[in-house]
């Protein structure tokens, strides 16, 4: 005969677990705002930077000339900006452009994206034959990952901008209301990337699969334009400069 106290026990720990889950999951849910959806926009692209990873790879191996100790050597090498992060971020928050410094480099970002996306275009179509697809790729993705990391650090930066610290009849809201918001704010957004990532993961393989690859490419230009759309709408509870 099974143990009854053993059953209820076990039954015990899974409801808590399943309670814990729970929480873990819809507590980000539940404190989500309207004005942090613009913010979570440059998150989401970020993820979705994936719709053309398959595309991008299949066209790498096909139509590129280089070996694998140079891509590994180029890929080193596009991991730098990623390594003095902190530099691009003392740059956001000390050098405004266009008056901004936070929108006009998410501008910035979007449109070095952009461009990485547009040199693929023109490589895999062949538009530019007096140029090495080699060099193009390099180029393009130098661009892309300097526009990522500028994003990158601009969303973090945003993100402890886009909590309210005062009601909406001006009086200050509870210290530990606004500590709450700013720490859900920072899981929303690594939510959203992973969202990007996941939404974008089977599109990406049907997309190599059923479109040229150059075709793949311009349609890759609606990530940064979602990241470009959410530094427009975004409204940030403290001056930019």
């Amino acid at each position: 005969m099974p143990d009854s106290n053993s059953e209820t026990d076990s039954l015990w720990s899974l409801r808590r677990m399943v309670a814990r889950l729970e929480r873990a999951v819809l507590t980000p849910v539940r404190a989500l705002r309207p004005e942090y959806v613009p913010l979570l926009m440059v998150y989401f692209a970020y993820g979705a930077m994936g719709l053309i990873a398959v595309a991008k790879e299949f066209w790498i191996k096909q139509s590129l000339t280089l070996t694998p100790a140079e891509l590994a050597a180029i890929a080193v090498w596009l991991n730098v900006p990623w390594t003095i992060k902190m530099v691009f971020g003392e740059l956001v928050d000390t050098v405004p452009v266009l008056g901004s410094r936070r929108r006009g480099f998410v501008f910035i970002g979007g449109g070095l994206i952009a461009a990485g996306m547009i040199l693929l275009w023109v490589a895999a179509a062949g538009v530019a034959p007096g140029i090495s697809r080699n060099t193009l790729y390099v180029l393009a993705s130098l661009l892309s990952v300097v526009g990522l990391v500028l994003q990158d650090v601009t969303a973090d930066a945003m993100s402890t901008e886009v909590v309210a610290r005062v009601h909406a009849d001006g009086a200050p809201r509870d210290k530990a209301d606004v500590d709450r918001d700013l720490g859900m704010v920072q899981v929303l957004g690594r939510l959203s990337l992973a969202l990007g990532a996941f939404i974008t993961a089977g599109l990406a393989g049907w997309a190599a699969y059923n479109l040229p690859y150059a075709t793949v490419f311009l349609v890759g230009l609606i990530v940064p334009a979602i990241s470009i759309s959410g530094a427009l709408l975004v409204k940030l509870d403290t001056p930019e400069v």
